[in-house]
């Protein structure tokens, strides 16, 4: 059973242990931005058709509109937890103007764009302290759950846009604006957009 995202659109839950040899996530595609942090045993994620083996202490994430699914291997507990965002978190908090690429490197995809973090790059990284950050408030729950969940999901997305920036920042050589249209797009597909509307968010 996978918790429902709060109204702010960000959740951080575990998953329930899995045994070995079966299918943890079934192949999908969502909206939201995933990102899986082990925590016992080892598992397969096959994400936009890259295959990656995960033990304790790996980080996989998973663009919006990513496809992918998760196969647990030999080991009989398997367990991780799971942060998950919608797009409209980001975009919330992003000039209007199209001028920041930030939101874009959680849709864009490319083969060069990294995808997963092993163990020994998250020691003592901004990622994994707000990771533990999380984890505790799962066991101790905040006053303030929203505030500190919301604070650290910016710090782990903060610290992946910054890992390989220069890489995304030639990728996205075409205008920042065609990549937040799109994107734009993406998170407001249910509303009446016209094509006016987004020639004057373009300029």
């Amino acid at each position: 059973i996978v918790p429902p995202l709060s109204d702010k659109g960000v959740n951080f839950f575990k998953m329930p242990v899995v045994g070995a040899r079966s299918m943890a996530t079934q192949t999908q595609q969502h909206d939201a931005i995933e990102i899986i942090y082990m925590k016992t045993g080892s598992v397969t994620i096959n994400i936009d058709g890259g295959k990656y083996d995960l033990s304790p202490g790996d980080l996989a994430f998973v663009r919006s509109r990513g496809v992918h699914n998760i196969y647990t291997l030999d080991q009989e507990v398997n367990d991780y937890y799971v942060l998950k965002l919608m797009p409209k978190f980001i975009y919330d908090i992003c000039p209007q103007d199209g001028s920041s690429n930030f939101a874009n490197r959680f849709s864009v995809f490319d083969t060069s764009l990294k995808t997963v973090f092993r163990k020994e790059e998250l020691e003592e990284s901004e990622i994994k302290r707000n990771l533990d950050s999380l984890i505790e408030g799962l066991k101790a729950p905040s006053t303030i759950p929203d505030v500190c969940k919301i604070l650290a999901t910016l710090n782990i997305l903060k610290e992946i846009y910054l890992f390989d920036q220069k890489i995304f920042n030639k990728i996205t050589k075409v205008p920042d604006t065609i990549f937040d249209i799109v994107s734009y797009v993406n998170v407001w597909f249910e509303m009446n957009i016209t094509a006016e509307d987004m020639a004057k968010r373009a300029n």
